[in-house]
């Protein structure tokens, strides 16, 4: 609506030209680009790793994220995600009454943005067009328009939510709804849903009382896990004692499988033979005693495409995109290649060729994985729009890459599904390294 100021014409016309006018709102595609680099994706799962929750966040500052308690409910492990980079999360602060959950994670998500504009701090009003910005079924940071039909109480509490007239796919959970200025006004919550076709927000002024609120107040845990939580063995490795030659026959890896946080056994990787650019590797599956499988595998770090994926019994796969990194690779911090092929074989199904991978190295980091602590170079790879299973998916894959170990010392694979119960994680951390005699 067009404001008059004292002194300005009364013609319309004429106070349309010459009277001072409020700022327009933003476009669509405006509140999009401001508002889309704050929102995540939420991974979690239980502690046998059959539980598995997908969800969203929004970032309130470059190490905290906002979601709803519905989605971690439960939660032993969480992940967060955008684009092609992941992070584990700790559980802050909780507001079950609210469901409001504040999430920490340790390292910001290079292309995450906290909130750039301030949360609204008045309610939300009835028929005020709003913009929902979440991750339907994993796909990431998907907006849809809405409009508020109200503010409701919740029976039985003091609880007053933004009540909007869409229902909002279970992914979008713990995402946000942005008014046209592109502030956020609420976050989409799961568990107050009483009316068909709608959905419901926590305003986002809750959100600064989060650390104030209720006994579900929590503090990050900064202690380091027990030794007893570790694979029982040898005392740690360090990479500088170890050899940097090249590959050799008979050089062997032990790493621990963990789905979820369920630990699924052990795989071992063995030479068996070494040519000029590439060694044959003997793969078994220690819970499966007849299992074992013979594939090919490049030397050194050329990125060309991903190394034949070794599918294990009971659907797990060992997907790798160039393990031998030589001891004198030189990597450059943010460099990235595109349109990597490979393929992928989600549980359940036969092996789907990809092409459209997107790879980038992240940085040097300290792993530490049951065999050590590791100097690695960190590899991020997001694979899109993977169609398996009758499903699509999205992989994500880090790699880190101990140059003293002569291979990876751990890997992580995390794939969304539109089924829930087809998304997981899965983690091969180096166990044991023994080389050549």
């Amino acid at each position: 609506m067009m404001m008059r100021h004292p002194g300005c014409l009364a013609s319309i016309a004429l106070a349309f030209s010459i009277c001072p006018q409020h700022a327009a709102a933003l476009d669509t595609r405006e509140i999009y680009k401001i508002a889309e680099p704050s929102v995540v994706v939420v991974l979690a799962a239980d502690a046998k790793g059959e539980k598995n929750n997908l969800g969203s966040g929004v970032i309130t500052t470059p190490t905290e994220i906002i979601t709803s308690c519905r989605v971690i409910e439960a939660a032993a492990d969480i992940v967060i995600t955008q684009g092609s980079a992941l992070r584990k999360a700790t559980l802050r602060f909780k507001d079950t009454e609210r469901d409001l959950c504040q999430l920490h994670i340790d390292e910001p998500l290079p292309s995450g943005m906290p909130l750039s504009k301030p949360a609204t701090t008045t309610e939300a009003e009835a028929g005020q067009e709003l913009y929902a910005i979440g991750s339907p079924r994993g796909i990431e940071r998907t907006i849809s328009r809405t409009m508020v039909s109200g503010m409701r109480d919740v029976p039985g509490s003091k609880i007053r939510l933004i009540q909007i007239d869409a229902l909002l796919p279970g992914g979008m959970t713990g995402g946000g709804i942005f008014d046209q200025d592109a502030r956020l006004v609420g976050i989409i919550v799961a568990q107050f849903r009483q009316v068909e076709n709608s959905s419901y927000a926590a305003p986002s002024r809750w959100i600064a009382e989060l650390s104030n609120r209720s006994t579900d107040q929590i503090t990050i845990a900064a202690a380091a896990p027990s030794q007893s939580a570790q694979e029982p063995s040898k005392a740690p490795v360090s990479d500088d004692r170890l050899p940097s030659s090249n590959p050799r026959v008979g050089d062997r890896w032990k790493y621990k499988i963990t789905y979820g946080k369920q630990d699924v056994g052990n795989t071992t990787i063995e030479i068996v033979e070494v040519r000029e650019k590439s060694v044959k590797e003997l793969v078994r599956y220690d819970r499966s005693a007849g299992f074992s499988r013979n594939r090919d595998v490049d030397l050194g770090f050329e990125i060309v495409k991903f190394k034949p994926t070794v599918a294990l019994p009971g659907g797990y796969q060992i997907i790798e995109l160039a393990p031998y990194a030589s001891p004198e690779t030189q990597f450059t911090p943010g460099k990235m290649w595109s349109n990597i092929s490979g393929d992928f074989a989600p549980q359940g199904g036969s092996n789907t060729q990809i092409s459209n991978s997107q790879v980038k190295v992240v940085g040097r980091e300290t792993v530490r994985v049951p065999a050590g602590e590791f100097k690695a170079w960190k590899i991020e790879t997001v694979s899109d729009r993977i169609y398996a299973v009758n499903q699509f998916f999205v992989a994500k894959c880090t790699y880190w890459y101990a140059p003293g170990i002569k291979r990876t010392v751990k890997m992580h694979l995390a794939y969304i599904s539109p089924m829930d119960v087809l998304s997981n994680t899965q983690t091969y951390e180096l166990v044991a390294f023994e080389p050549a005699k």
